[in-house]
């Protein structure tokens, strides 16, 4: 993980002022320093995924238990502009960054319906889809709101390292 001095000293005072980061950093343990930084924040906090397949989008099931639904308006009855701007949208990887705001846009203009369709229920799974919860670390660096309905968009990503932690000392 790529950090300013500025995001340094922000993770700096975060690990120090929780008792649990703080006794691993004063006896100089950056290995349980890392996997604590690495778990998911509690309380949960979620961040739009930088990266989501197709394949996920309508194979997977979500984290609140929603799916993709082809039946009806949900896809195979939409018109065909609507299905080749969805499929237009992922690159030739298959992969799309649901964090850009063309995209969650782009979703919501293709899958319209009312309430209780299966356009709208797509609507609901693809946003499920495209977000995660942020680790404490990540945690520290975002600003928004962090909510299912309403995720952050990521300011830095990933896991910490050992090697990253390797001169926190002098942070």
């Amino acid at each position: 993980m790529n950090l300013t001095s500025g995001q340094k000293s922000q993770l700096k005072t975060y690990i120090t002022s929780n008792s649990d980061t703080n006794a691993a950093y004063l006896v100089g343990n950056n290995q349980l320093l890392a996997n604590l930084l690495n778990q998911d924040n509690s309380p949960n906090f979620w961040v739009f995924r930088t990266s989501q397949t197709r394949d996920n989008y309508i194979g997977q099931t979500s984290q609140d238990g929603t799916t993709f639904i082809f039946a009806g308006d949900g896809f195979v009855s939409r018109t065909a502009s609507e299905i080749l701007a969805f499929n237009s949208m992922f690159s030739s990887e298959g992969k799309v960054n649901p964090s850009m705001p063309n995209v969650v846009q782009g979703f919501i203009d293709i899958f319209t319906g009312a309430v209780g369709t299966n356009a709208q229920k797509n609507r609901t799974h693809l946003a499920a889809m495209s977000r995660r919860l942020a680790s404490r670390c990540e945690k520290v660096f975002q600003t928004g709101a962090g909510t299912t309905a309403n995720p952050d968009v990521l300011v830095t990503e990933g896991p910490i390292t050992v090697s990253d932690l390797s001169d926190v000392k002098t942070w």
